[in-house]
């Protein structure tokens, strides 16, 4: 609100509210109390729209490859998917995404949090095939592979 008229002595008017603002502050009554650092339990802020804002702000190739993966785990009506690097670069050619291994590398060990395992191990991947009525077809292999769960998946 605009003052109406100069007040010369205004700052001195202010300078002595401060004592009483003061008192205000440390003796108010708080409606919730302190649950975490940032005060309110982050669980409390979290809502249906804001994770879904948070899903739709992630990566192009975080989000390609994990509905690749979801629709072999679909299909192939499994839980787990294992994968090493070279393996999921040539299904997402076929699911029209250029990409590169650092790229993929990225998006697994650093979004995904996802370590190999220590030695190389026989694992089970899919690769894409064209004959077979769900387009992917199990193969063994041996190597480094991670290890990513539907549950992981949807809850990114």
């Amino acid at each position: 609100m605009p003052l109406r008229s100069d007040d010369t002595d205004f700052l001195q008017k202010l300078k002595a509210e401060i004592p009483t603002f003061l008192h205000f502050l440390q003796h108010r009554q708080l409606f919730t109390e302190k649950e975490s650092r940032m005060w309110f339990d982050p669980k409390r802020l979290e809502t249906d729209a804001l994770r879904k804002i948070i899903r739709s702000n992630r990566n192009r190739l975080e989000i390609e490859m994990a509905e690749l993966l979801l629709d072999i785990m679909a299909k192939m009506e499994v839980e787990t998917v294992s994968f090493c690097l070279n393996d999921i670069i040539p299904l997402l050619v076929c699911s029209q995404v250029r990409v590169e291994k650092s790229q993929v590398r990225k998006v697994v060990q650093e979004c995904w949090k996802l370590a190999p395992v220590s030695n190389s191990l026989s694992y089970t991947t899919y690769q894409y095939d064209y004959n077979h009525e769900c387009h992917y077809s199990p193969v063994r292999r041996i190597g480094r592979y991670y290890t990513v769960s539907k549950v992981q998946l949807e809850t990114l």
